[in-house]
């Protein structure tokens, strides 16, 4: 039960990082845009500038000087800024979230393995439980009796028995541990 309730919580934590790591990704590709046509823009000034070498639209005239270095204003550092920011959250939500499955496959697995155990415990407490571990079907087209098929497992011959209490005529249980042909 406590593996089932931290199964739980654990999808839903992963759900919640899955959404929370769709909208970083979001924002990064927002981001990653605006830089991208700002750094386009600064391509195209550039260009137009290397047309006319020398002259500057800011000094009304020719600059003598020859800037070779890309200068980086301050909104275009804020969003370089924000976007490494943006994936270092991204990084660390996909590393829970792989922690997370991690978490969901173990808390599975033991569940996988509880029930597994609850069945053969069971198994064996019916076979040491009953002395006829093969009870008889009975066909309802033919109305004869034969024996259950020994490769039928415990579970098997416990849904014959299930269907029998509750009322399925298909079925029949042999009475005082005796076949019909033995009486």
């Amino acid at each position: 039960m406590q593996c089932r309730k931290e199964l739980n919580g654990s999808r839903d934590a992963l759900k919640q990082k899955t959404e929370k790591i769709n909208l970083v990704k979001q924002e990064i590709d927002r981001s990653k845009t605006m830089l991208d046509r700002k750094e386009e823009k600064k391509r195209e000034k550039a260009y137009h500038a290397s047309l006319a070498p020398g002259f500057s639209d800011t000094a009304e005239g020719f600059d003598e000087t020859d800037h070779k270095t890309e200068i980086i204003d301050e909104e275009e550092l804020q969003m370089i800024r924000q976007l490494k920011d943006l994936k270092k959250e991204y990084r660390e939500n996909f590393n829970a979230i792989k922690d997370l499955k991690s978490a969901i496959n173990f808390a599975q697995n033991a569940i996988d393995s509880a029930k597994q155990k609850m069945v053969v415990d069971f198994e064996q407490w019916y076979l040491n439980t009953f002395e006829d571990p093969l009870p008889l079907a009975v066909s309802k087209s033919t109305a004869s009796v034969s024996p259950l098929k020994a490769k039928q497992s415990v579970s098997e011959r416990l849904l014959i028995l299930l269907a029998h209490a509750f009322g399925d005529q298909s079925y029949s249980r042999p009475r005082h541990g005796r076949r019909p042909s033995e009486r």
